[in-house]
């Protein structure tokens, strides 16, 4: 359900992005899950907007982590799920514009674990709060580790969007256009209705077409 929420949104089928989204949501209350799965379902949440759910989410991470050492009865103290709360927790700072904060909490979450995850949300936090400059630094960090071959690989991909997005804003044209060049040739085969790569193209011929005048 979560996998098929991310491929609708990617399609613009907002309906069936919420439908999948909320049987996600509904699942993880039925089963045993580790906390990186409420981290998953919680961070999409707090991106829309949606910052009690995902606050909520982040309540019942440390009882969800007590029900998964009652069950096993193995100690839990991962890094992993230290990681995903931290990262759940920035998050749930971000969308309440507690930008230090939130930063701060990211930082930790990635040097917990060193994923593709915490990375992007570290950048897009710095985007958020107007740092724009460390914002490029971590989209192009994100970029160069090319971390790939898990689902956490459509961040690697996204950044090069986000970062013809930043150049374009801060009228950087030619770099906009590698950006934005580099993106469209990733995504050559991808469905031609994918939103992020219909907008891409558009503004990508678009730039093209300033600079040769």
């Amino acid at each position: 359900h979560l996998y098929l929420a991310t491929v609708f949104k990617g399609k613009g089928m907002m309906d069936e992005f919420e439908e999948e989204l909320n049987a996600a949501k509904r699942l993880q209350m039925e089963l045993t899950l580790a906390p990186s799965w409420l981290e998953s379902i919680g961070k999409i949440y707090a991106r829309i907007g949606r910052i009690e759910e995902a606050s909520q989410l982040l309540d019942d991470m440390p009882a969800r982590i007590h029900d998964l050492v009652a069950s096993s009865g193995v100690a839990r103290s991962n890094r992993g799920d230290q990681a995903a709360y931290k990262l759940l927790s920035g998050e749930v700072q971000l969308g309440r514009k507690n930008y230090d904060e939130a930063i701060e909490l990211f930082e930790i979450s990635y040097k917990l674990i060193e994923g593709n995850d915490a990375l992007e949300s570290l950048a897009y936090g710095y985007l958020v709060s107007g740092n724009v400059d460390e914002a490029i630094s971590k989209y192009q960090e994100l970029i160069a580790r090319k971390n790939l071959g898990h689902e956490a690989q459509e961040y690697w991909i996204l950044a090069h969007k986000q970062l013809g997005e930043i150049y374009e804003a801060k009228g950087e044209v030619e770099k906009a256009i590698e950006y934005y060049q580099q993106f469209v040739d990733i995504w050559k085969e991808g469905d031609e209705d994918l939103v992020d790569l219909i907008n891409v193209k558009t503004r990508l011929a678009e730039l093209q077409g300033r600079s040769k005048k």
